[in-house]
């Protein structure tokens, strides 16, 4: 009978503060079956990456609630899951027990025009700036419980960003119930441009392709968003 202690869920670190942990030490038998959801990108490339990995089978699910049934019913051993999902309120609602584990970690970036590499280098001075701070560690940790982060708006500002987005990542950058922008992703920018003294306009689009054909007519500053870095888009734009 397979006890509770071997469903696991891995933690995937989404951010841009990096930490390491050793993993938690399981013995199962083969075959192992990872689930994991398409709903979340990140969530798939970790799935088959740590599969790949131990030598496990990967099961693929429409939706996140899909792939955990998967385990809780003992279909699966693992399940992926980001940590801005695995809220202290989700892992209260679910039978598994969490293990973190921040092997297969995915930087959120921005992204800019190959002209801005100015504005690029001075954007990434204060990004380090408030990794040195903690204040990416106080919003991680705010959207982990569930609560609310302030972001406090500078004194004055010198000019406007603006952050072409595209807000379909829950938990991450998405919409609430009212429509308004929220997310971990949200607070960052908000604190990086304060830091910058710049106001925050934000331009929404509804696709990926939509905010890369928006920043090459210059209808925005930058993206933000989990973008993937490939070898054409390096070419293209300043990761």
């Amino acid at each position: 009978m397979r006890k509770i202690s071997v469903l696991l869920v891995l933690i995937i670190l989404l951010s841009f503060v990096s930490c390491d942990s050793a993993e938690t030490g399981v013995v199962i038998n083969n075959p192992v079956e990872v689930a994991y959801t398409t709903e979340i990108g990140a969530e798939q490339f970790a799935a088959k990456e740590y599969a790949t990995d131990k030598g496990y089978n990967t099961l693929e699910f429409p939706a996140r609630q899909a792939a955990i049934v998967a385990v809780e019913s003992g279909k699966a051993e693992y399940v992926i899951i980001n940590d801005n999902s695995a809220t202290e309120k989700f892992i209260s609602n679910t039978k598994l027990e969490f293990y973190e584990y921040s092997q297969y970690k995915v930087d959120f970036c921005a992204v800019y025009n190959t002209d801005d590499n100015a504005f690029a280098q001075q954007f990434n001075g204060v990004v380090n700036e408030l990794k040195g701070k903690g204040t990416f560690s106080k919003i991680d940790e705010a959207c982990r419980k569930g609560e609310p982060y302030i972001v406090t708006g500078a004194t004055h500002y010198k000019g406007k960003i603006k952050v072409i987005c595209a807000p379909v990542f829950d938990g991450l950058l998405c919409t609430d119930e009212e429509g308004n922008l929220t997310g971990r992703d949200l607070y960052y920018i908000k604190e990086i441009c304060n830091a910058l003294s710049y106001e925050v306009e934000f331009i929404v689009c509804e696709n990926f392709e939509d905010m890369f054909t928006k920043l090459e007519n210059g209808e925005g500053d930058l993206i933000i968003s989990p973008v993937e870095s490939t070898s054409y888009r390096e070419k293209q734009y300043i990761f």
